[in-house]
Order: C-alpha cells, then structure tokens, then sequence
C-alpha cells in the first residue's frame, strides 16, 4: 500500500527498569541520486500493533484514517 512500501515493525521488549520501545521502518519512495532507496526508522508508541498504525500515529491519524493517495 502508498505509504507503507517495505514497512516492518521492530520491537524492544520491556526489560528491568527500561519500557518497551517500538520502531517502524520505512523505504523512502524517493529514490537517492545513486538510485538506492533509504531506509528509515521512527519510533512510535509500545502500544502501535501494525505498521499502518505506526505510520498513521506519525501524522496524528488513527490508523483506518490513514489512506494516502499518493507518495512523495
């Protein structure tokens, strides 16, 4: 889906004195000058269950909001 290209959801079990921490990966839609896309990690709330929702979360939506037509 536009938005979510190569998403994946990592996450950090709580561990002792440490809260459980979540990332979403992303690929970069624009490719680089060499041709390569990036990769991107932003992390979001323990509590985001799938990559939609951890994208959505990003841009203050919830994630059956999240619908983007296009990438840029």
């Amino acid at each position: 889906p536009v938005g979510l290209r190569g998403g994946k959801l990592y996450e950090l079990p709580q561990k002792d004195d440490m809260p459980a921490m979540r990332w979403v990966s992303l690929v970069n839609s624009t490719p680089e000058p060499t041709g390569e896309s990036k990769l991107y990690f932003l992390r979001v709330p323990p509590t985001a269950r799938s990559v939609r929702e951890a994208v959505a979360w990003t841009i203050e939506q919830e994630a059956a909001d999240y619908q983007p037509a296009v990438e840029t």
